[in-house]
């Protein structure tokens, strides 16, 4: 039946495709980011542990919340009765040298009994176990990822055994994790793992293995047999309140009462962790659950599209039904046949849908940082989860739009019908009105994706309009870290002075400098500060965010100096300690006076021995989303402790075109000094945006694709009521309604259609944005304009859509149309 209506079956087919498709990519990157459970034994067993509330230390990571020390972590382990097994880690970056080649990589810290604990089996040789990770720098043994292995070694086997080096440490390769294995979080693959006892290696500047004011590991658990997570927590609590104390003990500075009656009121606190750490979902997730709301609102009117298409096709098959019950079929026969070839539909849509998914997801992927070479761990290809989602959503679909055509295609009135009277004046005016609902549906939908899709495109040209506070054409940027080479800091520092005036020489490079942040990566750098004559409010947050920066520093990045003066060679770290300090700062913590000669310090390490000698106007430091916030620029020469620093290249040509005389600078310097990160400024700015730039373009797709849709639905209906009114139409041209009169009548049942449905597509799209307020930025979830470009666009849309049918229904030649039928 479906093959003797090419055109009706390839339409349907089209449609369906469209809307499965869609949603298929966005549920396929959803699963694999927020719902699937890590490749690992009985992932429900495992629990990520949590501590919110006040803390006062060193913190390398996400979230303070979720971060401990390891001599806590020690503590844990071996006093608890809950867990079968407690592992961390520690995400880090270094690099690895093998045969001479330098490169950076994502470097994972874990306890020697992580991969026991989650049940993990070697692909290849042996993966770490507890004895190496007992004494300290004891064990230089690494393992590396899957993904690493075969795209640096080219799957060769006979790494195992071989030593390679991880920043100036010489480590054997043991073994090669599973291939289905990512890592435990998502958006995140390590390269290598290494065990938690060789720190000093990765992070040979910032050690804190034994500090307990230091922050920086994961904790997962797995619960014993017949533990609950209410049980857990429940025991933890009584082991929690001595490691508190021990933490507070060791902390130094001025401790209020209020803080300490604070820090020892927190509990620790369990949530599930079958999927890992969460970084990757805090991200990512609004942004996939906005999208695959959308996608489910393009499927409907999809579905909207293809049961308009089967109302008419059953109008087309009245006389046949009408046979089939004349000639002592049932209703319930006839209504299961019509389900059976919307269940056939459904499924070769799912089919093509899964096409359709292919080349969404890989575009989708594609784009997102990092993504290329597998960095993220997301995959753009169909696993059985996916392919059983789309096939469940094709089957619900099927029935979804398949039982109101068949329910009303299976109620002629069969004595009519045989007499050929099916085309009465108006016939099938129980099926026109259901298809104009479809239109009203489609259109209403419609507008609420193209409102969705307008407030998230303004949100993100808002963005794109602010001033970051420093000029972002013609700046490269990129990131290096000597202290991983075995250098010692006096040498450091004196090789970052070298790399900044060798950088600057480069022809067609107008000046260069040095910072450890780069604005608008999401890295950020705080630190407990007193300021001289300042009484801090009761629990003010007093952690400003800090940059370490060289002389010229605001020169290269184009930051205004609004008093003082910039950094100097003689800012040195056995000189008198200095810092700039941005107006906010300025505001909040100086008052009106002149800033320049005051003094702040850090808590725990005594006066206020820190001299402001300039201040630098406000700008965007994390996010282009940032508040304005009190933020300090140190010298990097004043840095005891120098590692990880960025290059930022001012140029005078395009700056693409100077990134191999720059990478090749470095080189001649140091050939095993690995840089990574090398971008424009420009391409930092869309990477801080992506998720905003993400949510935008998928919505406008959408918004676009739904739009599309209603009008191929408006169009046929209009088509098909021109079509079946033909009769009618002829009658009132033979008693004298003139052309226009007769096109006036169709647009103005296309404008009643597009009206109703615009009147009720704009209160559910006012009422439902009001959900989005934390996504958008300088743009109201009601915003006049957003509103007025929605409806107009669907009224113009509309009214093309009905153009055509109406024209076609003013040219009808009376005569023709009074022989018809």
């Amino acid at each position: 039946m479906l093959r003797k209506s090419p055109l009706f079956t390839s339409v349907a087919i089209a449609s369906l495709a469209l809307g499965l498709g869609a949603n298929t990519a966005i549920f396929g990157l959803l699963d694999q980011a927020l719902l699937r459970p890590l490749p690992v034994k009985k992932p429900h067993e495992l629990v990520l542990l949590t501590s919110p509330g006040v803390n006062r230390g060193s913190f390398t990571g996400d979230n303070s919340d979720r971060l401990f020390s390891r001599p806590l972590y020690l503590d844990l382990r071996d006093r608890n009765q809950v867990f079968s097994g407690l592992i961390a880690r520690a995400p880090e970056s270094a690099n690895l040298v093998y045969q001479g080649q330098s490169e950076a990589v994502n470097t994972e810290l874990v306890t020697g009994n992580f991969f026991d604990v989650l049940g993990i089996r070697p692909e290849l040789g042996r993966l770490l176990s507890a004895h190496d990770d007992v004494i300290k720098n004891a064990q230089p043994v690494v393992v590396l990822g899957y993904g690493y292995w075969t795209r640096r070694f080219g799957g060769n086997p006979s790494i195992i055994g071989q030593p390679v080096r991880i920043n100036n440490s010489l480590m054997t390769v043991i073994g090669v994790a599973p291939r289905d294995f990512f890592g435990i979080d998502v958006g995140r693959v390590p390269d290598v793992y290494v065990p938690l006892a060789m720190k000093t290696a990765v992070t040979p500047t910032a050690d804190g293995y034994d500090d307990r004011t230091f922050h920086f590991l994961h904790i997962l658990g797995r619960l014993k047999p017949g533990v609950t997570i209410q049980q857990a927590n429940a025991s933890l609590q009584v082991l929690y309140k001595p490691m508190l104390d021990a933490d507070l003990a060791v902390m130094t500075g001025n401790i209020s009462k209020r803080f300490r009656d604070r820090f020892l009121a927190k509990v620790m606190l369990l949530q599930p962790g079958y999927n890992g750490v969460p970084t990757f979902r805090e991200n990512a997730g609004t942004p996939l659950y906005i999208s695959m709301a959308m996608v489910g609102l393009v499927l409907l009117i999809a579905c909207a599209n293809v049961a308009n298409l089967l109302v008419a096709r059953g109008l087309g098959r009245q006389k046949e039904i009408a046979i089939r019950l004349a000639l002592g079929a049932s209703r319930r026969d006839i209504v299961r046949q019509l389900l059976a070839e919307s269940l056939v539909l459904a499924i070769l849509g799912g089919l093509a849908g899964l096409l359709v998914s292919l080349w969404t997801s890989s575009l989708m992927v594609g784009s997102i940082p990092g993504a290329n070479g597998g960095a993220s761990g997301l995959s753009a290809s169909l696993d059985p989860r996916t392919v059983a989602f789309t096939f469940a959503l094709a089957l619900l679909t099927g029935l979804g739009f398949g039982l109101l055509p068949a329910m009303q295609s299976t109620r002629p009135n069969v004595y009519p019908t045989l007499k050929d009277q099916g085309g009465s004046v108006i016939g099938g005016f129980g099926q026109i009105r259901s298809r104009q609902a479809l239109v009203v549906g489609q259109v209403a939908l419609s507008l609420l994706l193209l409102v969705g899709a307008g407030l998230f495109t303004r949100s993100l040209m808002n963005l794109r309009k602010l001033d970051p506070g420093f000029r972002t054409a013609n700046l490269v940027v990129f990131n290096f870290d000597a202290s991983r080479n075995g250098y010692s800091q006096p040498r450091i520092h004196q090789l970052y002075e070298e790399i900044q005036q060798r950088l600057a020489a480069v022809p067609g490079v107008a000046s260069a400098s040095l910072a450890e942040i780069v604005p608008l990566s999401g890295d950020a750098n705080t630190n407990s500060i007193h300021v001289q004559g300042y009484e801090p409010k009761t629990d003010e947050n007093m952690n400003p965010n800090f940059d370490a920066v060289s002389p010229g520093y605001f020169r290269t990045m184009g930051i205004p100096l609004l008093a003082g003066r910039d950094f100097t060679l003689q800012d040195k770290l056995s000189a008198q300690k200095v810092a700039l300090v941005n107006e906010t700062f300025a505001k909040r913590y100086l008052g009106t006076g002149n800033p320049l000669g005051r003094r702040f310090g850090y808590h725990g390490q005594g006066a206020a021995d820190v001299e402001i000698v300039g201040v630098v106007k406000d700008g965007k430091y994390n996010t282009l989303r940032d508040e304005k916030m009190s933020f300090i620029y140190v010298p990097y020469q004043q840095d005891p402790d120098l590692n990880s620093i960025s290059a930022t290249v001012r140029t005078l040509a395009p700056p693409e075109t100077l990134m191999p005389a720059l990478r090749h600078e470095i080189a001649n310097m140091d050939s095993n000094l690995a840089i990574w990160d090398l971008r424009t400024m420009d391409s930092q700015v869309n990477t801080s945006l992506f998720a905003e730039r993400m949510t935008a373009i998928l919505c406008a797709t959408f918004g676009a694709l739904a739009t599309v849709l209603a009008f191929i639905g408006l169009y046929g209906v209009m088509a098909f009521s021109v079509a079946r009114r033909t009769r009618e139409i002829g009658i009132r041209m033979a008693l004298g309604a003139g052309r226009r009169r007769v096109l006036g009548m169709v647009l103005k049942e296309v404008a009643w259609m597009c009206l109703i449905g615009v009147g009720l597509g704009v209160p559910l799209a006012i009422g439902l944005s009001h959900y989005l307020v934390s996504q958008l930025y300088g743009v109201a979830p009601t915003d006049a304009m957003t509103l007025l470009f929605a409806i107009s666009t669907m009224i113009c849309v509309s009214l093309v859509a009905g153009f055509v049918p109406a024209r076609r229904a003013a040219g009808i030649d009376p005569n023709i149309a009074l022989r018809y039928e």
